[in-house]
């Protein structure tokens, strides 16, 4: 089933993330996105940022947010 999924999304140019991730976030102002399960919506920047650990991620998007 997942091979099946993976050709579905890729043969519509779509790419899947998950089951187990934090999500994804873009804080281009033409794009505003937040597909995570975070509270926290840092403003806008050059910055990019991936991390394996959902719990390292939610810490570094806290400490964004302290220092704005």
């Amino acid at each position: 089933m997942e091979r099946e999924l993976r050709e579905l999304a890729f043969g519509y140019g779509m790419r899947i993330i998950g089951p187990n991730c934090m999500g994804l976030m873009n804080t281009d102002p033409a794009v505003s996105l937040n597909a995570t399960f975070s509270p926290i919506f840092p403003p806008h920047g050059s910055l990019s940022f991936i991390t394996q650990s959902g719990a390292l991620g939610l810490g570094v998007l806290e400490y964004a947010r302290v220092l704005t």
